[in-house]
């Protein structure tokens, strides 16, 4: 399913990514969609363009550690919620 097909919600607890060794490990899966490269600080990201919303670089990585989601398909219509715990993912 294309994701332009449907809204996605997660929830949980943002992580702050630092490490430099990271960040450039994100950064290169990154840039094949989105020329990206790591800052001088080697902790964040800076590209010569991005989404009006995002703001000026640099941009900070975060990794969400997801306890739930949601998602909305419009057409079908449909709706799903899934929880993850230590046990794996629980969905409808």
């Amino acid at each position: 399913m294309a994701a332009d097909r449907f809204d996605l919600v997660v929830e949980g607890e943002a992580e702050h990514i630092t490490d430099p060794a990271k960040v450039a490990e994100l950064a290169a899966i990154w840039a094949v969609d989105w020329p990206c490269t790591v800052d001088e600080s080697g902790t964040a990201l800076t590209a010569e363009f991005s989404a009006p919303s995002a703001g000026k670089p640099p941009w900070q990585v975060y990794r969400i550690n997801a306890t739930s989601a949601m998602v909305l398909q419009i057409d079908p219509a449909g709706a799903a919620r899934f929880t993850f715990s230590s046990r794996g993912c629980q969905g409808p």
